[in-house]
Parts: structure tokens; sequence; C-alpha cells
């Protein structure tokens, strides 16, 4: 006889959550999702560190002052009382966290998100070691000290893999050992280690890529018996829907880019025109976060997944735009539409509708994205082609995950939807209320 359904709301109802990261984009909408759509969840236990004088007190008021929880504080204010700030630090042995608040942890989380990690891809090695490897290796020993888990969700990367032409939803083996990276990042110097970090990321375009995916096989081989999830996001911009269309919080990646160009300091833009706009909405990816969640604790399958004939993760999930993606150029056109139609104040060049592509010494296919008056009739006027030195923003290449052939296999991804689906055909997941077709999808 087949287990009764058990919805997203109600698998959460009762349970207390640790979340890393979450004061950073991804992290603060999780945890919004969590209030808003799960009522009944005990608490949230945010790790924070103070910052800039501000104790992780004063950091929560400051956090939970955003427009991201208006609608909470309208509707059910008393709610976010139940976030509960745990001081500590990603970076610190035992990731900083007082032996009386590990030993509260232990007792009573049954689900952890962990999203916290350095996601600039310049980061130096040492760093993005210590935070992106070291920092999940710590988090993973609090884990085994913790009786009621039932779910530990780790936020990776798309592009971890992508010196692979097609990534499955499995680990790939790296070429280093990561204990090994570890132990070398403590005794080398930083300029030893920017010496050889070309040499050790290979074929990867950044230190960020390559440390992701040393965390994921070091979670193979240390993870035991933990039910654990891997979400990979490819690149996550603002929500489509919930809570509010359109937020975020920050000016990295493609949110710069749509910024500059509708301010017309962007013009043009180092890309393959039939190549895939690799980006997907935040609420999307949290949505995903907490169904894999509550896939991982529901699972009657628990460590049966297996990867080079090791068995290791209740679930394994990866997202990508790709799965219903735009080309650029088709991107690029609709951004020039909308810049047009929408026009901020104090605008240096305007948008406009023609795009030129472009081969000389200089530049080569590029996209116009707006009117530049170092361009006469789909040519580079000589005060272009006279610039020498470093290279001009029109020659620096586009993030390479834009650039890269990958295909994305998201069979379990996809398993989820249906799971979902068929919950809904025989309970409501979220009761009370209406939902709309994308949350219907992932919800």
């Amino acid at each position: 006889m087949a287990a009764p359904y058990t919805s997203v709301s109600d698998f959460f109802t009762g349970r207390s959550i640790f979340v890393t990261g979450g004061t950073g984009f991804m992290g603060k909408v999780l945890v919004e999702k969590l209030l808003r759509s799960c009522p009944g969840v005990k608490n949230i236990y945010l790790l924070m560190r103070p910052k800039r004088g501000q104790d992780v007190n004063s950091r929560l008021r400051e956090l939970l002052s955003a427009p991201l929880f208006n609608k909470l504080r309208s509707d059910r204010e008393a709610d976010l009382k139940k976030i509960v700030p745990i001081q500590g630090d990603i970076t610190e042995p035992e990731l900083g966290i007082s032996g009386a608040d590990q030993q509260m942890l232990a007792e009573t989380v049954s689900v952890v998100f962990h999203s916290a990690a350095t996601v600039k891809f310049d980061e130096a090695l040492k760093l993005s070691v210590t935070i992106n490897i070291l920092g999940t290796k710590r988090l993973v020993n609090l884990c085994h000290s913790m009786r009621n888990l039932e779910a530990l969700i780790h936020v990776s990367t798309a592009y971890c893999n992508c010196d692979r032409v097609e990534v499955k939803e499995e680990i790939y083996e790296t070429p280093y050992d990561p204990d090994c990276i570890i132990q070398a990042m403590e005794w080398m110097d930083d300029d030893l280690v920017n010496t050889l970090t070309p040499k050790l990321i290979g074929n990867r375009p950044n230190t960020y890529t390559f440390t992701k995916a040393l965390t994921e096989h070091m979670l193979l081989n240390i993870c035991g018996d933990l039910p654990v999830a891997i979400v990979r996001p490819s690149i996550v911009i603002s929500s489509v829907k919930d809570p509010m269309a359109g937020w975020v919080d920050n000016w990295n990646g493609p949110t710069g880019i749509i910024a500059a160009a509708g301010k017309g300091f962007f013009r043009t833009m180092l890309c393959h025109e039939d190549k895939i706009a690799d980006l997907v909405p935040v609420d999307i990816v949290i949505n995903l976060m907490i169904c894999a969640a509550w896939k991982t604790a529901i699972s009657s399958l628990k460590n049966t997944f297996s990867c080079q004939s090791c068995a290791f993760l209740s679930a394994f999930v990866t997202f990508s735009g790709r799965t219903a993606g735009t080309c650029l150029i088709k991107t690029a056109s609709e951004l020039r539409r909308t810049l047009i139609r929408h026009q901020g104040r104090n605008v240096i060049f305007l948008p406009i509708p023609n795009r030129w592509w472009m081969k000389n010494e200089t530049l080569e296919r590029h996209v116009l994205i707006s009117s530049d008056p170092l361009f006469e009739g789909g040519r580079v006027r000589p005060e272009l082609l006279r610039l020498s030195g470093e290279k001009p923003p029109s020659k620096r290449r586009f993030p390479f995950h834009f650039c890269a052939p990958v295909i994305y296999k998201v069979n379990r991804c996809i398993g989820i939807i249906l799971k979902l689906k068929i919950g809904l055909r025989k309970s409501e997941i979220f009761p009370g209320q209406k939902m709309n077709r994308i949350e219907r999808s992932w919800f």
C-alpha cells in the first residue's frame, strides 16, 4: 500500500531549519519563501557573523527590514520571530559556532540548506578553498552530529563541470584530492598559490568552478549516510514572481550588464549569438531547493543513487536555464526593446534596433546594444582602433558560461516536478493559496 502523500508545506511543519549563506541573495529569498509558504516551520537558524561593527542581531534586523519581507511583515509579522541568528563564520574552525549553539543545533535541526560560498570568479584560490571546500567540510562534520537530520541541501553550480560537453546528474572525478588541496593551501604562501593557480585549475575558467567541483567530490567521500542533495543552478537572476517580480539586491552578472546597457555605458557585448542565455530566476531555484529537501526526506529509497559504483547521495538535482533557454541574440533584442519602452533618467546613449557584426584586429563577433559615437555605419571609427594597452571594455570577454556548449541532463529534476504534479491531484500543496503556473510547476 502506497504511503500517504505529504505536501511540501506539511513536511516542514514543526521542523527546524539551519541555513548558511542566509544573508546572501539566494539565502534571503530562501528564508522568505520558507516562512511565507511553509507557515508551520518551527524555527530557521541563520549562520551569521558580526560585520562592519554590527553584531548578528543588528544585522538580522537590517535584513528583515528589506522590501523582500514586506508581504510577511504585513500578513504574519509574528513569523519573523522564528528566524534565530547563530553567530559563526564559515571560515573558522567548527564554523565559529559556540559549543552551546552546536548542541542546540544537533538536537533540533531537521533540514540544512548550505548556500554559503564565495561566488567571485576571480577570487584568490586560497580564500576560495577555505570558504567553498573547507567550509563545506566543517558543515558536514556538524551535520553528522544532528540526530534528526532528514535532508542536507548543498548549493553547487551548473558550471562545476563546465570542462565537459555533457553533464549528467552525477559527481565526476577531479584531478586532485580535495584534502590535498586544503593541506596545500595551509602551507603555501599567497605568492606561490597565485603562481600555481592557472596550473591547478587547468581547463576550468576560474577558481569558482574549480573549487565547486572539488567540493562535490569531497561530499562523495565524507557524507557517509547523511541524506544529501546537491542543487546546481546556472546564472541566477532576479525573481520572476515571488515575493515580487524583478526583485534583486546586487549588481552581479546579468543585472549589472542590463543596468549598464540601460544607461548607455555598456554598448557592445562579445559573445556568440546562437549560444543560450543560461539564466534562471532566483525564486525558481529556491522552489527547487525546498522541493529537493522535501523529496530527499520523504524518499523511501535513501542512499541508492550511485556514481562510479559508490552509493552516496539520496538525491541529486541539476537545474539550468538551458532547459528552456533563449539564444543570446534574441535576449539582446528583447533587452533593447524593453530599454526603449522603459527609458530611465540620465541615459547617455539610447539603445538602437540594429546590430552589426564586425571582424578586425580589435573587435569580432559583437552585438551592438546601444548607439555609440565610435561606430559609423556598422564600421569601427579610427578613434577606437587607435586605442592601445589594456583591452577596451568591448573586447573583454563575456563570461565563459555563455560560450560553453554544455548539455545538461535533468532527469531527477524533472522527476521532482512529476512527483509534485501527482501530489497536486491528491491534495493542495499550500492550502488556501491560489498558485500561479510557475509555482505549480515547482510546488
